[in-house]
């Protein structure tokens, strides 16, 4: 086996490993959060003040930044509205939070409240993606409450995931600011898709839509390729980066372009497991986590 079908081999093993029953509950488990703790501390905010003032140091480097709260599934929909609120209160030097579509249970009543509160702000929503078994219901939801919200909202589409090059025009139609991903978990429809080559397809039609566009990443080809083909067909667009990885050779891409770059921050509990999901697909991440770990001042 080469090099790139040994790497492409364990990063479908990762992949399908996070989307397993066994995988969230053993991340779910006190033992296991304590041994991981070190990771967990390296990339997470610890509450929405501290999410805040890392965006404000962000910002103050020239970035523009977003954060919002990573639900478990302990939470009920009205605490993550909560954190969310709270993001909104604190989203100085930022111009849109991040959520959850099922951490508010699919409520009319909240999405309400947390649009009027955008709203009031001038901040747009924008809606991380999920599981993939929550998308048409999360499409559906925002079909009904979209109409009479005062708003802007953003959506997020896979590249993993075939049916994202389908959901662009649903995005278009709707007139959402989309964020483009490599994503979390494979689809049951083609657990073996190419999500470098969907992440390309779905660029490509998004290029066609001209919509503006955030494209997500710390994949240096793919990025680079993203962001040429969106800046050669017009469309408005930047780089976003996660908070907690290496991006220098990635700003470097957006600065020769011309395209500005936001920073991530995500807070909340549920991090681990999205920290986890680098570590597993990027077995080279933990070198980097350990240089944080044992750099001051972290």
């Amino acid at each position: 086996m080469s090099k790139p079908q040994a790497r492409w081999a364990i990063r479908q093993w990762g992949s399908r490993l996070i989307g397993s029953r066994l995988f969230n509950a053993a991340v779910a488990s006190p033992p296991v959060r304590r041994l991981l703790r070190p990771i967990e501390h390296a990339y997470v905010a610890s509450d929405v003040a501290s999410a805040s003032a890392a965006a404000l140091r962000f910002r103050d480097r020239g970035f523009t930044a977003t954060f919002g709260y990573w639900h478990t599934d302990s939470d009920t929909p009205r605490a993550v509205l909560d954190q969310y609120l709270a993001c909104i209160r604190v989203a100085a030097g930022s111009d849109y939070i991040s959520a959850k579509i099922p951490g508010l249970g699919y409520s009319t009543e909240l999405f309400a409240e947390l649009a009027a509160a955008a709203a009031q702000r001038g901040l747009r929503i924008h809606f991380d993606a999920e599981e993939p078994d929550t998308v048409e219901r999360s499409q559906a939801f925002l079909d009904r409450v979209l109409a009479g919200s005062p708003a802007r909202i953003g959506w997020t589409l896979p590249g993993r995931w075939p049916r994202s090059v389908r959901d662009v025009a649903w995005a278009a139609e709707r007139g959402l600011r989309v964020r483009v991903v490599k994503g979390m978990w494979a689809h049951p429809e083609a657990p073996d898709a190419d999500p470098r080559h969907g992440y390309l397809q779905v660029i490509e039609a998004l290029c066609r839509q001209r919509i503006e566009v955030a494209v997500a990443g710390h994949d240096i080809p793919i990025i680079q390729s993203a962001l040429s083909s969106l800046r050669s067909a017009g469309v408005a667009c930047e780089l976003e980066l996660l908070r907690g990885l290496p991006w220098r050779s990635q700003l470097q891409v957006a600065r020769r372009l011309g395209l500005d770059a936001r920073v991530y921050v995500g807070y909340g509990r549920d991090y681990l497991k999205h920290a986890l999901a680098h570590v597993l697909r990027h077995p080279r991440v933990m070198l980097w986590i350990a240089g944080d770990m044992l750099r001051p001042g972290r």
